[in-house]
C-alpha cells in the first residue's frame, strides 16, 4: 500500500499563525512585558487544530512555548527556570493547549462524520429518485396498455403520478427558510408562464407526507384552469393567496376571466371529486363560487396536517 502523501500546508499555516500571535504579543509587550505570556497563542493553536488536525496543532504549541519562554518570559533570550510562577505558567499552558487540541479534534471528527452521513443520504435520495423514475416509466406503460381504449384517462392518470414524483423532487433539498408552499405552487404553474399567475402569501414549510395531497389538489385545479378557466383564456389571470388564520391555512385560488353567458357546472367531474377527497384526507374544507368575473376556490386546512413544525409541536405535547 502506498504511503500517505505528506501535507505541508497545514504545518506552514501553523507556523504563520504562531508568527502572527508572536507579533501581537511583541506589540503588547511594549505596553507591559509581564502580562498575557501565552494568552494570544491559544487562538493560533485552536485554528491550527481546526484547519490541520493534531499534528500542526502540536507544532503550534511547541513553537508557542519556545517563543514565549525564550523571548517574552524573564530571563529573556535564554531557556531557564528562575521563577516558580513561570513554571506554573508553562505547565498551565501545556495542559490547556492539550485540552484545546483534544476538543478541536473531536469537533473535526464529528464534522467529518456529519459530512459522510450527508453524502450517504444524498446518494440514497438519488437512488430512490432514480428508482421512482423507473417505476413511473413502468407504471405509465401499464396504464397505456390497460387503457388503450381510453387515452384521455390514461394521460390523466400518468399526469397525476408525475405530480407525486415532482412533489418528492420539490421536497428534496428544501431548507427551513419557509418557501416550500410557494415552490409547490410554482412547480405546477410555472409552465403556463409567470405572467399568467401571481402567488401571494407568507412563507410556509410543508411536511412531505400529507403535503402530497395538497400538490395533487394544485395539479387538479391547474388542469381545470387550463381546460375551462383562466389559463385557457387569453385575458385570464390566476391569483393564489394564502394566510394563517389561527391554526389553519386559508388558501384562495382566484381565476379572473370573463364568464358572461357561461353557466357554472352542475356535476362534479373526477378531478373535482379528487380535490374533495384530498382535502377531506387533510381534515379540511373546500368551497367553490362562480361569478361574472371568474371562479374562486377556497381551501381551509389545519396547519397540523401539512406543516412539519406543527407536527413536531403536537408530538412534543401529547
Amino acid at each position: 500500500m502506498p504511503s500517505a502523501r505528506f501535507e505541508w500546508k497545514p504545518y506552514a499555516i501553523a507556523v504563520l499563525l504562531v508568527g502572527a500571535a508572536a507579533a501581537l504579543r511583541f506589540g503588547l509587550s511594549l505596553l507591559d512585558p509581564n502580562v498575557l505570556y501565552f494568552g494570544l497563542f491559544y487562538p493560533a493553536i485552536l485554528l491550527a487544530a481546526l484547519l490541520g488536525g493534531p499534528g500542526p496543532a502540536i507544532l503550534a504549541t511547541a513553537l508557542s512555548l519556545f517563543v514565549v519562554w525564550f523571548a517574552f518570559m524573564p530571563p529573556y533570550f535564554e531557556i531557564a527556570f528562575k521563577e516558580r510562577a513561570n513554571i506554573i505558567n508553562i505547565g498551565t499552558f501545556v495542559v490547556s493547549a492539550a485540552v484545546v487540541i483534544w476538543i478541536a479534534e473531536l469537533y473535526r471528527r464529528a464534522l467529518a462524520e456529519l459530512k459522510a452521513a450527508e453524502e450517504t443520504r444524498r446518494l440514497l435520495v438519488e437512488e430512490m429518485r432514480h428508482r421512482n423514475r423507473n417505476s413511473l416509466t413502468v407504471a405509465n406503460s401499464l396504464i397505456r396498455r390497460t387503457l388503450a381504449h381510453d387515452p384521455d384517462t390514461a394521460e390523466h392518470l400518468s399526469a397525476r403520478l408525475r405530480v407525486l414524483l415532482d412533489t418528492d423532487n420539490v421536497f428534496e433539498g428544501s431548507t427551513p427558510k419557509g418557501e416550500m408552499l410557494h415552490r409547490v405552487l410554482l412547480a405546477e404553474l410555472q409552465p403556463y408562464g409567470t405572467e399568467r399567475f401571481g402567488l401571494f402569501g407568507e412563507p410556509l414549510i410543508l411536511a412531505p407526507g400529507q403535503a402530497r395531497n395538497l400538490a395533487l389538489v394544485v395539479h387538479e385545479l391547474a388542469t381545470n384552469a387550463t381546460k375551462y378557466g383562466a389559463l385557457s383564456a387569453p385575458d385570464g389571470f390566476l391569483a393564489v393567496s394564502w394566510h394563517f388564520d389561527g391554526d389553519e391555512l386559508d388558501l384562495t385560488w382566484r381565476e379572473k376571466m370573463r364568464r358572461e353567458g357561461k353557466e357554472p357546472p352542475t356535476t362534479k367531474g373526477f378531478g373535482t371529486q379528487l380535490i374533495d377527497a384530498m382535502i377531506r384526507d387533510l381534515k379540511g374544507q373546500v368551497s367553490r363560487t362562480y361569478d361574472d368575473e371568474g371562479f374562486t376556490c377556497r381551501i381551509v386546512v389545519p396547519l397540523s396536517e401539512i406543516t412539519q413544525r406543527h407536527r413536531a409541536s403536537a408530538a412534543s405535547h401529547p
